[in-house]
């Protein structure tokens, strides 16, 4: 086809074809390109035929494929179609590409010639991406949807048993309250302070849902939060628990995030509480630690307390969820669920290793600030 004159009808059409053809001999050398191939490959005609071989233009995963796959198909059946490959273009950009490619023997020195068709599939490619982006999207917003639904129905539950518990205990106890008998004052003040134990415990649910349900607002302002001045706000403000305890909080250095100062200071309240309460014998010790991935933290929160087995660790940030061996102790089983809503809010992940007796390790990810990437 290279040597037939150039004004020729064929050559033309062959040139002016709205997709890329290409020949090659039986060594791999460019023997034969159009104008359409040369266009997009941003290539000219002497570049293009001067090139070692057709593989010099193919990506390496496509140069596998070429030499591995295609080329014995062909020598086999003599017609490969619609194999998806990439090939380089002169600045150094990949093109997707479709390739349609037949043998062809020639007569005249009995050694093949291949032919190949290539298509730009670079739309293409760019509509898949956007369809499975949006499949995704939606797989994610169907997942969403559904634990919504669980939640729902953990809600109806926590309404219908968790808070009339209390309830029930409230209006039984004050059915007995006697405030005309003066005899009786020791028993109603017992049974008041049963009561005010009961309030608080329904109040405790009650901040514990709403604040809970209140993490899902838009409108909250995310910017760079110092999780250094973050933490030691944290240790401040549960001092006095830390105290009563005798516990400690080492902090090692920690980064600036991208994030919701608010809701990560709950994050760390939350976390520092759940180790205080569930400490064992020994004087609670928590430890803080950062590690950078990337453009993301990775932030671990180390207790030495109660534990748990390690088949329990997703069940830990169930919402209204509570491990049968804490029960005895005081709590909503919000803390947790609302450790995990919150770092998934900013994108990141949250899990947990632990081993019964030996303490917990709370590990969660946090976005970093573009301009620290």
């Amino acid at each position: 086809m290279n040597q037939l004159n150039h004004n020729h009808p064929t050559i033309d059409l062959f040139n002016q074809a709205p997709c890329g053809f290409l020949s090659m001999d039986h060594e791999g050398k460019i023997v034969a390109v159009n104008n359409s191939l040369l266009n997009w490959l941003d290539y000219n005609r002497e570049e293009m035929l001067a090139l070692p071989s057709f593989v010099h233009i193919l990506t390496l995963g496509s140069r596998i494929l070429f030499e591995s796959t295609l080329i014995p198909k062909l020598r086999l059946q003599e017609e490969v179609a619609e194999v998806s490959m990439e090939m380089w273009k002169k600045n150094g950009e990949k093109m997707p590409i479709l390739v349609n490619a037949s043998m062809i023997k020639d007569e005249t020195t009995g050694k093949s010639v291949y032919w190949f068709s290539i298509l730009d599939i670079t739309k293409r490619k760019t509509f898949e991406r956007e369809l499975n982006a949006a499949k995704k999207e939606a797989e994610e917003k169907a997942r969403q949807l559904e634990l919504k639904n669980k939640e729902l129905e953990r809600f109806a539950h926590v309404i219908s048993h968790d808070l009339k518990g209390p309830l029930n205990t409230i209006s039984g106890l004050l059915n007995i309250l006697d405030i005309r008998d003066p005899s009786k004052s020791q028993r109603n003040d017992q049974i008041l302070e049963l009561v005010f134990g009961s309030t608080q415990k329904m109040k405790q649910m009650v901040d514990g849902l709403l604040s809970y349900y209140l993490l899902d607002q838009k409108d909250l302002a995310i910017q760079p939060v110092d999780l250094q001045l973050l933490c030691n706000q944290a240790v401040c403000l549960l001092n006095s628990d830390i105290q009563k305890s005798n516990g400690k909080i080492g902090v090692d250095k920690l980064p600036v995030v991208q994030g919701i100062e608010g809701q990560l200071l709950s994050l760390f309240l939350n976390l520092f509480s759940n180790a205080l309460k569930y400490r064992s014998k020994a004087d609670p010790e928590i430890q803080v630690k950062a590690k950078l991935e990337r453009d993301w933290v990775r932030i671990e929160v180390q207790d030495n307390g109660l534990g748990f087995e390690p088949d329990q660790s997703n069940k830990v940030f169930g919402f209204m969820e509570r491990l049968p061996q804490h029960s005895k102790l005081e709590g909503t089983g919000l803390g947790l669920a609302n450790c995990q809503r919150i770092v998934e809010r900013h994108g990141g992940k949250i899990w947990a290793t632990s081993e019964k007796g030996k303490g917990s390790c709370f590990y969660f990810t946090l976005p970093l600030p573009v301009s620290a990437i």
